[in-house]
């Protein structure tokens, strides 16, 4: 590889680092997209959760007598805050699949009192 061809890889490399930096990440998107939709469930019973959500994919206990529900999804589109550049031309979408992770935290009175997501 000549010098010229190494100095262009080298600056487009720099610039799509500069340009990603300042952005938000598809997944740090996604993340507070899916806290402002499940966060209304924080105080509701279990029962509520369950006529809304359908049962979960997976159930777990802790020490405590605390209930996590797990419920996963995966999908597939554009992914938010993320194109592509093919040579000189315009940039396009960036297709592909991610897997979005909720767990609800419920009491032992049966309220959900937390969640966690995750996206991957």
């Amino acid at each position: 590889m000549n010098s010229f061809a190494k100095t262009i890889m080298a600056s487009t490399i720099v610039s799509t680092l500069f340009f990603m930096s300042g952005c938000a990440s598809h997944e740090q998107i996604i993340k507070e997209e899916l806290v402002k939709k499940n966060t209304s469930y924080i105080g509701k019973t279990k029962d509520e959760l369950l006529l809304h959500k359908g049962p979960p994919y997976k159930v777990a206990k802790t020490s405590e007598g605390k209930e996590i529900w797990f419920y996963k999804t995966v999908r597939a589109g554009i992914k938010k805050g993320t194109t592509i550049s093919i040579g000189k031309g315009n940039p396009v979408p960036n297709i592909g699949t991610w897997v979005e992770l909720i767990a609800f935290i419920i009491d032992k009175n049966g309220i959900v009192e937390n969640l966690v997501i995750e996206v991957e």
